[in-house]
């Protein structure tokens, strides 16, 4: 399997009326010269949380950027410990 490019990431704030203060937007800037915007960043009810954005049209996904890093962290611990036993 080939490893991907780094990635290189733009931040943009924005203050879009229906949320609370700013919202911070996390860009993928593509190497063929197009950006997508696929993540924002933002508070709510004293929350910070990630929006992850479907493609155009489709599902947006939602949650507390506490759970979000700990379901990364714990992707990134799982590859390093023994895999489990399969049956």
């Amino acid at each position: 399997m080939r490893v991907p490019d780094p990635v290189e990431f733009e931040i943009a704030y924005v203050y879009p009326p229906e949320h609370e203060g700013r919202v911070i937007e996390l860009s993928v800037k593509d190497p063929g010269g197009g950006i997508s915007i696929p993540v924002d960043v933002y508070r709510e009810d004293g929350e910070v949380m990630i929006t992850i954005f479907g493609r155009q049209g489709g599902r947006d996904w939602t949650w507390r950027v506490e759970d979000f890093r700990g379901a990364i962290d714990a992707a990134v611990q799982a590859l390093e410990g023994p895999p489990p036993k399969r049956h």
